[in-house]
C-alpha cells in the first residue's frame, strides 16, 4: 500500500476534533473515563495493529485507525491546557449568558491555541508514522 498524504490529513483533521471535543468534557465536565479510553492506543497503534490483522490495510478501516491514534494526544494535552486556564474566567462568561460552546470558542480555545497546535503536530507525527510503518507492511 503506498503511502497516503490524503489519510494522513484527515485523520490529523478527525482527532483535532474529536479530541478537543474530549479535552473539553476532561477539563470542564471532570470525566475521568474518558482518560482511561484514551490510553491504550498509546501502547498499542491502532493502525498498526489493523495492518498486521488484515495483512493490508484496507482504505475504509485506516481512517479510523489512524483517527483513534493521533486522538489521545490531542485530548490528553489539550485537555491540561484547558484545565490550567482559571475557571474564573469561564464562570464569569457563563454569568454573563455564555452557553458552553462560547465559552469554548472564545475563551477556552483563544487561550490554549499553542497547545493545541502543538498536540496537533504531535497526532499529525504519530499519524504520520504509523501510516509509513503500515505502508510498508
Amino acid at each position: 500500500m503506498p503511502f497516503q498524504w490524503t489519510t494522513v490529513g484527515l485523520a490529523t483533521a478527525g482527532a483535532l476534533v474529536l479530541g478537543l471535543a474530549l479535552a473539553y468534557a476532561l477539563a470542564v465536565f471532570d470525566v475521568r473515563a474518558i482518560a482511561v479510553v484514551l490510553l491504550p492506543p498509546l501502547a498499542i497503534p491502532p493502525l498498526i495493529l489493523a495492518a498486521l490483522r488484515w495483512k493490508t490495510v484496507l482504505p475504509a478501516a485506516a481512517l479510523p485507525a489512524a483517527v483513534l491514534s493521533g486522538l489521545p494526544f490531542v485530548a490528553l494535552i489539550s485537555a491540561r491546557r484547558f484545565r490550567d486556564i482559571d475557571r474564573v474566567f469561564g464562570n464569569a462568561a457563563r454569568g454573563q449568558g455564555a452557553s458552553e460552546w462560547r465559552v469554548f470558542w472564545r475563551l477556552l480555545l483563544p487561550l490554549g491555541w499553542k497547545t493545541v497546535g502543538l498536540a496537533a503536530a504531535l497526532a499529525f507525527a504519530r499519524i504520520a508514522a504509523e501510516c509509513a510503518i503500515a505502508a510498508n507492511l
